[in-house]
């Protein structure tokens, strides 16, 4: 999987390699950052459950938050998530071409509800 974030002037740049292999947050940010499996396993976890929008079942998820890995690596989340920043967002990419678009805004869990890495 690959993300990718620009802003107006900056653009950040983050590499999410499989889970077995381990994940990297690298480009423009303050701290590039390389965790193995076992480092992703030692983070701290959290779980969510949702309703399946197909079936109307619920189902748990358990994972690490996206912004844990980006506040590592320096990402400007929370109180530092002011003016221009707030127009960063986040292109994530599966290894299969899938993207999808985030803005910093609903990654940052003081503002939204978050994205799990699960």
């Amino acid at each position: 999987m690959r993300i990718a974030a620009a802003a107006l002037l900056a653009v950040l740049t983050a590499s999410v390699l499989s889970a077995a292999d381990g994940v990297a947050v690298i480009g423009d940010v303050e701290h590039e950052l390389h965790l193995t499996a076992a480092a992703i396993r030692d983070l701290p976890h959290a779980e969510t459950t949702v309703t399946d929008g197909h079936s109307g079942k619920r189902v748990t998820f358990r994972g690490v938050w996206l912004s844990e890995l980006l506040t590592r690596a320096g990402v400007p989340l929370g109180e530092k998530l002011r003016g221009k920043a707030l127009a960063t967002y986040l292109v994530a990419e599966a290894s299969d071409g899938y993207r999808v678009v985030f803005s910093l805004v609903e990654v940052d869990p003081s503002l939204s509800g978050g994205v799990l890495l699960a």
